[in-house]
């Protein structure tokens, strides 16, 4: 065994002694190839017309010629189809090719349901078929009910009681309260509007930004002016006490013709005049008006949506809910509105997982998402770049390990493929080509090669530490790397 064997077995029990599992069984394997004999070659015989030839059997398939280290011939029966040619990467033919569902699901494309609209609480949901027609006034929903926050076809969403979890930890927190609004802080403190927070609360569905962003209040000061009147019937006598004589006998005139002069009940022959008298009252105080504002999308009928699903009575933000006359059918939203809650919020709060009283875990919400083929291909896209980076990554970092030249291949041929692939999505989604079939086989391979590179890209991070773990040489001159340090210094300062 030469020196260079010798040092290479040297390396590899190194590593081995620092490694993990699978950079030891990458070592084992090399160091069974090290110490493997190599077998003997048996010599050509020499030929003459004198020898006799080789016996064959008529009809057999004579033997493929053979290279020194290459892999053997599959065994192939007579009459049977040859197999397929097949290159170093290719996807394997599947004996079920898979559907368009298992691959949305194994992309995270598929949503769990069909996209629901959410009800505020207290309005009645659209009837569905198959179940009872609902009239107004028929059963009216109070806030609190189980249609609280409830989406066709699913659990509540968004109950009270998360509601009511939500407010505790809402005022308990004075950053949070700072951050409000001082009417809605107000109002979050205020135990007597209590009812009223958690409906709030619930109609935003425990999203802090968007509680705030539907709430914007305000209290000015308000007069009113308002006059009331009565008809007070009153004697000869009386106007006569009020006005005079002079002036009560103009207004019982006046009395006659208007058809304001009656006769009296409690005596016959006499008369009363129906006086007209009114008070003035001047009133002071305060008001507080709410408001919903929203953007988005405008398409052909929204107007009158609009008008319906956010009104006051639907978005419960005066009172509790309603029912109102007839139920208005939205269009459904391309695209999942995002949540713009910080991260530590969101998983502190309003996550759907606070336990209740009994401790048990309430589920959370199914999210709602829609995609477009585009969205689907654009998220292959990018999948397959991070492949091929983290791939080609890998590549570099190998390049520098002696022992690693099998593993540099196969990352090599992965950034290959993954790089192949973008390249096929990125020419397509530039075709704006709408259509999932054309992406199912495309996104079908990405699954089975990245699949296939779980395993050599964990063999190839085990080696670069290790190789990063591997002591120096002890044979390496002393100071070597400080006359290297003095010369970059002295070429710099030159």
């Amino acid at each position: 065994m030469n020196a260079t064997k010798l040092q290479k077995l040297q390396l590899l029990q190194d590593i081995m002694a620092t490694g993990d599992e699978g950079c030891k069984q990458f070592c084992k394997d090399e160091l069974a190839k090290l110490i493997k004999p190599k077998a003997a070659t048996p010599a050509p015989a020499p030929t003459s017309d004198a020898d006799p030839p080789a016996p064959t059997t008529t009809g057999a398939d004579p033997p493929a010629p053979t290279t020194r280290g290459a892999d053997p011939p599959a065994a192939t029966t007579r009459g049977a189809d040859p197999p397929a040619p097949t290159t170093r990467g290719a996807v394997p033919p599947a004996p079920n090719a898979p559907t368009f569902d298992d691959v949305s699901a194994k992309m995270g494309w598929s949503s769990p349901a069909t996209p629901r609209m959410v009800e505020a609480p207290g309005t009645p949901s659209p009837a569905t078929p198959g179940s009872a027609i609902t009239t107004p006034g028929s059963a009216k929903t109070t806030p609190g009910s189980a249609s609280d926050g409830l989406v066709q076809g699913s659990a509540p969403l968004y109950n009270r009681k998360n509601a009511a979890m939500f407010l505790n930890r809402l005022k308990g927190n004075p950053k949070r309260m700072q951050a409000l609004p001082d009417d809605l802080a107000k109002l979050v403190r205020d135990e007597d509007s209590k009812s009223k927070a958690i409906d709030l609360i619930v109609a935003a569905g425990g999203d802090e930004n968007e509680l705030v962003g539907q709430w914007t209040a305000s209290s000015i000061s308000v007069g009113t002016d308002k006059e009331k009147g009565k008809m007070k019937p009153l004697t000869e006598q009386e106007l006569i006490g009020k006005y005079g004589a002079v002036n009560a006998a103009k207004v019982m005139e006046e009395k006659r013709k208007a058809g304001l002069e009656v006769d009296d009940p409690n005596c016959k022959g006499l008369k009363l005049y129906l006086h007209n008298e009114w008070q003035r009252e001047w009133t002071r105080g305060t008001e507080e008006r709410s408001s919903f504002t929203a953007s988005g999308e405008v398409r052909a009928g929204d107007a009158a949506n609009v008008a319906q699903i956010l009104s006051v009575p639907r978005r419960a933000l005066t009172g509790p809910g309603q029912d109102d006359e007839d139920n208005v059918d939205m269009e459904e939203d391309p695209k999942p509105l995002p949540n713009k809650k910080p991260k530590k919020a969101r998983k502190n709060e309003a996550s759907g997982k606070e336990k209740d009283e009994d401790g048990e875990t309430e589920p959370e919400a199914p999210r709602v998402e829609k995609l477009t083929p585009l969205d689907k291909a654009a998220d292959l896209r990018g999948r397959a770049l991070s492949k091929a980076n983290h791939a080609g990554s890998m590549r570099k970092q190998l390049k520098g390990v002696s022992y690693a030249t099998e593993c540099l291949k196969e990352m090599t041929n992965f950034e290959q493929e993954f790089q192949a692939i973008y390249d096929q999505v990125d020419k397509l989604i530039s075709e704006l080509v709408h259509d999932d079939g054309v992406y199912l086989p495309i996104a079908t391979r990405y699954l089975d090669i990245a699949k296939r590179y779980e395993r050599p890209s964990k063999v190839a991070n085990s080696l670069i530490r290790a190789a990063k773990a591997t002591p120096k040489d002890p044979t390496a001159p002393k100071g070597s790397a400080k006359a290297k340090s003095k010369k970059r210094k002295a070429a710099e300062g030159a």
